[in-house]
């Protein structure tokens, strides 16, 4: 189908740009576990967390609000976007201004006496990621997704240039010649307060690239528009707080929740620091549900009024399921091997690399549970939406609380695909009553069950280099096999009735 090659070229363009650009970044992590302690790395695994959870606050739910109502009312297109803008420049410089009046309190809360800077850095990242959403939202309506891309490459390209100059090349500069011009912007006590400032200042760059269409907004806060907007925005909050809750609250609560010596000679900051290192090597299944998320929002919105919509919907879940099965065995196969390339043979951080597939697969979960959320946002019931949202987050605090003091890293990463699954459950039921989809649900099930023992077999069984990737890669040629066989005798069937 015609719409279904449009969603996979726009998820190939959007994922080869996340992929590029996180595979960049991941050229910093070699970086930080090398000049930065896990105790010193742990601030920057701990702000960077609530950093995803305040984006939800500061951009309010309006991405997707936009997409919905943009799609139906073609005429209140430019309406819609500068009433977007307007809420989202007021609500960041509303709640920016009293998070920079409490900064030092907030900082001496989270145990780190002295940092307050850092809180109003992060604010400054925030408010600059929030107003730059709508902008780049209309661009996937538009379908623009090379200039998405070069603008997220260029942001991106010019964080590594600003890490690698003040991490690497300034401190080096410095020593050599201390009367250099460089000194007066060397502050070495900074330290990973570094990785806040480039991030700060590579955010700018969003102000400059999107100067035309910002410097045009009109504000407008027509209540004729602006009820229904927040009516549906509303519980998308709620939904994306409880969402982040799911995927972040092991990073805030496991120096906390973690016994004191439950791992011997770490401090709990430093295994805080070890799982947040770790957690990031799961991101390349993250990176294939972004990808796909950036894609296919404006596609089901833009394609709801279409007969075959639900047809679409099915099929573009069982290629997700498909292409994410195989992504899990792929990538915990090359697990090992790609830790010790990017930590270092004798690193540290490979104490938390147990977590890694359990994480992955939790990823895969959370992208099933993004396909079924078609159902609320169509028909209006976000709220619906929520409340299974906040019941996964009540979840996920439950079984961090009671896990992580027995099971340590592993507790959490439980947790969180525990709560995706309960998540993914709740919503195809309730789903079905409100806008039923025939998904494929026992190719999908084979195709997640498959890859589940194929992982854990990769994972658990003590084999050798050589025997573990010829089972491996033996285990991931059945399964396209499989998946060839599957999908042809099915198409065979279709065109037969």
């Amino acid at each position: 189908m015609k719409q279904l090659k449009n969603l996979i070229g726009d998820t190939a363009i959007y994922g080869l740009s996340s992929i590029l650009g996180r595979l960049l970044n991941w050229l910093l992590v070699p970086l930080y576990v090398v000049y930065f302690k896990p105790s010193e790395y742990a601030i920057v695994v701990e702000l960077f967390a609530f950093i995803a959870l305040f984006n939800i606050i500061f951009t309010l739910g309006f991405e997707t609000t936009y997409f919905r109502f943009s799609s139906q009312q073609k005429q209140t297109h430019q309406n819609y976007f500068d009433l977007a803008i307007s809420m989202i420049f007021l609500n960041c410089l509303f709640l920016g201004s009293i998070l920079i009046f409490f900064s030092e309190n907030l900082a001496l809360l989270l145990q780190y006496e002295g940092k307050g800077h850092l809180i109003i850095w992060c604010v400054l990242i925030l408010s600059l990621d929030a107003i730059a959403a709508i902008p780049f939202a209309r661009l996937r309506i538009l379908r623009k997704g090379k200039k998405f891309v070069a603008f997220k490459l260029l942001n991106i390209g010019l964080n590594i240039g600003l890490n690698l100059f003040f991490i690497v090349y300034l401190p080096v500069q410095v020593t050599h010649d201390s009367h250099s011009l460089l000194a007066a912007i060397y502050f070495p006590e900074l330290g990973a307060g570094h990785i806040f400032l480039s991030n700060l200042i590579a955010n700018s760059i969003y102000l400059l690239l999107f100067s035309g269409v910002l410097l045009r907004v009109k504000f407008n806060f027509s209540v004729k528009i602006l009820k229904p907007f927040l009516a549906y925005a509303a519980p998308l909050v709620v939904l994306q707080l409880a969402g982040v809750i799911n995927e972040m609250f092991s990073r805030q609560s496991l120096k906390y929740l973690l016994p004191e010596g439950f791992y011997p000679d770490l401090s709990n900051a430093a295994a805080l620091g070890i799982f947040g290192a770790c957690f990031k090597l799961s991101v390349f299944m993250a990176l294939s549900v972004q990808a796909y998320k950036f894609a296919f929002e404006p596609f089901f919105f833009n394609h709801a009024h279409e007969t075959n919509s639900k047809q679409l919907y099915a099929s573009a879940m069982n290629g997700f399921i498909i292409f994410g099965g195989l992504s899990w065995m792929v990538i915990s196969l090359m697990l090992p091997e790609l830790a010790q390339l990017i930590f270092g043979a004798n690193s540290p951080y490979l104490d938390g690399l147990i977590i890694v597939p359990v994480l992955l697969g939790s990823g895969l979960v959370m992208g099933i549970f993004f396909n079924l959320s078609v159902w609320y946002k169509l028909t209006d019931h976000t709220r619906i939406g929520a409340v299974i949202s906040v019941l996964g987050a009540i979840l996920t605090i439950l079984l961090n609380v009671s896990l992580i003091p027995v099971l340590g890293f592993m507790g959490s990463a439980w947790a969180s695909i525990i709560s995706w699954l309960f998540m993914t459950l709740l919503s195809y039921f309730i789903g079905q009553r409100y806008f039923p989809i025939k998904y494929k649900l026992s190719k999908g099930c084979f195709y997640f069950i498959y890859a589940t023992l194929a992982t854990a077999m990769i994972v658990n069984l003590d084999l050798s280099l050589f025997i573990r990737y010829g089972l491996g890669l033996g285990l991931v040629g059945f399964y396209l096999f499989l998946v060839y066989y599957v999908e042809k005798s099915s198409k065979k069937e279709v065109e037969y009735h």
